[in-house]
């Protein structure tokens, strides 16, 4: 089972893992300082460049752990524009579409208790949602934009998936304090205010470093649930086998 623990443990063992965390820790906060200066029309720019920044970070970083590369993060530019080319024609068709599927329900079907079409919408996002990212995992697994329009694929891991992101939101409720719970403590039993620019940083730096987590666990995932054909798989096991062997004779 993906477990957050050995996530955490990876993210930090990298090589040049904080310098590569602090260097993408920049644009993060720059963003919060826009938003504590109240320049909310530079934020809108500048957090769309770097959410997306942060999730094409993430996609890189799934498909290097998924090919038992030696890094999670890269700071290779060309890379990161073809992942977000990749990325944007797997993901944009299938948020629109499963995004449309979803409205024309929630539109179709109108339950008269408030409170039961409110739960009813909930289910129906939550399973669009669960679609997209399906398909986005699939994708990501080996950066082969067949394998996110292949629709078998998508609906056999669709549910294992959606527990998976359930475990993995639960997971990260414990890890967020532990990366920042300790230096929190501090500032209050020092009377230091949070919006101070040391503890913006401590933010930043635990956003990023949360994105590396991220990265290895839904490789976690795509390595369990998203199942590919046999030779790519054993050609996944080789690959690893014979870095394993490197390693330890190193």
């Amino acid at each position: 089972m993906s477990s957050i623990v050995s996530a955490f443990s990876d993210a930090f063992s990298e090589r040049l893992s904080f310098l590569k965390i602090a260097i993408y820790a920049i644009p993060v906060y720059f963003c919060a300082r826009l938003f504590m200066a109240g320049k909310m029309d530079m934020l809108y720019i500048c957090g769309t460049l770097t959410s997306i920044l942060l999730f094409i970070l993430m996609t890189s970083g799934i498909n290097n752990v998924r090919e038992n590369k030696r890094e999670i993060l890269t700071l290779d530019p060309v890379r990161l524009l073809s992942t977000f080319v990749k990325t944007s024609i797997v993901v944009v068709p299938h948020l629109l579409f499963w995004s449309a599927i979803g409205y024309g329900i929630t539109k179709i079907i109108i339950l008269p208790d408030d409170t039961a079409n409110l739960i009813f919408n909930i289910v129906v996002w939550v399973i669009v949602q669960t679609m997209v990212f399906t398909a986005y995992l699939a994708f990501a697994k080996y950066l082969d934009i067949r394998d996110g329009f292949n629709l078998q694929i998508i609906f056999a891991s669709c549910v294992d998936v959606f527990a998976a992101l359930f475990f993995y939101v639960l997971q990260m409720i414990i890890v967020i304090p532990v990366l920042i719970g300790p230096f929190a403590y501090a500032f209050w039993l020092l009377h230091v205010p949070f919006d101070h620019w040391f503890f913006i940083i401590l933010c930043s730096l635990a956003l990023v470093a949360s994105v590396s987590i991220s990265a290895n666990y839904f490789a976690q995932v795509s390595y369990e649930y998203i199942v590919m054909s046999n030779d790519r798989k054993d050609d996944y096991q080789i690959t690893k086998l014979v870095d394993e062997m490197d390693t330890n004779k190193n």
